[in-house]
C-alpha cells in the first residue's frame, strides 16, 4: 500500500480542525498508509521572523527523508487542479514510488534558500490560506485525488 507522510509545523490548535483532520485520516485509510508528524514551531520574534523561519525549515529538512520524494506546499509552487493533482499522484505511484512526503510550513512559510534546488513545490490556491487550515484542505484534496484515481463518485 502507498505510504504518505505529512510533515507540518506546530500543533493544530482549533478543535474543529483537529476533528476534520481525524475524519479525513479515516477516509484515507482504504487508499494509503498516512502518517502525520508535527515539527515544533519556533517562537517568532517581533524584531523579525527570519531566524524562526530558518529554524523551522531546518527542522523540517532534518525530518524529511532525502531518499523519498518530498513535495513542499508553498505559495510559490505550481498550481494544480484536483484532476492534475490526482494524475500527478498516479504517475508517481505507477513509476514505482512507494512513499512520498508532503510538507506544510508554518505561518511564515519556508526559508527558500535552504530548500534543495530540485525541491518540488505546489500551491493549493492563489489566495493566502491559514497554515493550520491548509492541513485539512490538503487532506481533503488527497482524498479527492484518490477517489478520482479509482473512478469513484466523490469528485463531480
Amino acid at each position: 500500500m502507498f505510504r504518505l507522510k505529512l510533515l507540518w509545523v506546530g500543533k493544530t490548535k482549533e478543535t474543529f480542525l483537529q476533528e476534520g483532520i481525524q475524519q479525513y485520516q479515516k477516509k484515507l485509510r482504504p487508499y494509503l498508509r498516512l502518517s502525520i508528524e508535527e515539527v515544533p514551531a519556533s517562537q517568532h520574534r517581533k524584531s523579525g521572523n527570519k531566524d524562526s523561519i530558518r529554524e523551522e525549515t531546518q527542522k523540517i529538512l532534518q525530518k524529511a527523508d532525502s531518499a523519498e520524494q518530498t513535495i513542499f506546499l508553498d505559495e510559490k509552487g505550481k498550481g494544480l487542479s484536483s484532476e492534475e493533482f490526482a494524475s500527478f499522484l498516479e504517475q508517481q505511484m505507477n513509476s514505482g514510488i512507494s512513499s512520498m512526503t508532503f510538507v506544510i510550513g508554518g505561518a511564515y512559510g519556508f526559508q527558500q534558500d535552504l530548500l534543495p534546488g530540485s525541491a518540488k513545490k505546489i500551491r493549493l490556491s492563489e489566495m493566502t490560506l491559514n497554515h493550520q487550515m491548509v492541513r485539512i484542505l490538503f487532506l481533503e484534496q488527497l482524498y479527492r485525488a484518490f477517489t478520482i484515481i479509482r473512478g469513484e463518485s466523490y469528485h463531480h
